[in-house]
């Protein structure tokens, strides 16, 4: 029994530490330059779950530990709590430094997926999928995206299979309930 024990912790173990799968027909980004990907991004579209449902002016910012992995801080403001929700988490590339493929964690050792699959080449804003199509997020530098980039960018996730029946626009307008600029 005691070995049993064992085997089912050393797998799970295993499953928690694994890479996240890449969604059949999706290519993260080549020669990403995670330095300049670093800093903040506003969430201006996503398909909704559980850990955002509900939250407006959505941002992730991204930062580099000295032992080379990335710290992640999401934060969204919960209109009707009237309070921020702010989430820490830490990611990591899984393929080389130079693909656009991370795992992220929030949830102890347990990670999901982060593909940037459409980036600016000023890295102004990014089209993300996670290990499944329905993990998608559209991030800007700014509260908005530049004119035109938008309908590109549904286009060009319609052709890898996202729904965009499911897509959320988010109230992102750059200011924060009380009034002061974020």
């Amino acid at each position: 029994m005691c070995t049993l024990g064992l085997v089912a912790v050393a797998g799970l173990a295993l499953y928690a530490t694994r890479n996240p799968c890449i969604p059949q027909g999706i290519h993260p980004v080549e020669d990403f330059e995670l330095q300049r990907y670093l800093g903040k991004w506003y969430e201006v579209a996503r398909i909704d779950h559980s850990f955002e449902k509900g939250l407006q002016r959505t941002q992730a910012e991204y930062s580099l530990l000295p032992n080379g992995r990335i710290q992640v801080v999401n934060r969204g403001y919960d209109p009707k709590r009237g309070e921020w929700k702010i989430s820490f988490g830490k990611a990591m590339p899984t393929i080389r430094p130079d693909v656009a493929a991370l795992k992220v964690s929030f949830f102890g050792p347990f990670y999901g997926g982060y593909n940037v699959v459409a980036l600016d080449d000023k890295y102004r804003w990014a089209m993300v999928i996670g290990d499944k199509l329905d993990y998608f997020w559209i991030l800007s530098r700014t509260p908005t995206l530049p004119d035109g980039v938008q309908e590109r960018l549904l286009h060009h996730a319609q052709q890898l299979g996202v729904d965009l029946t499911k897509v959320l626009w988010v109230h992102q307008d750059g200011v924060n309930p009380t009034g002061s600029y974020l």
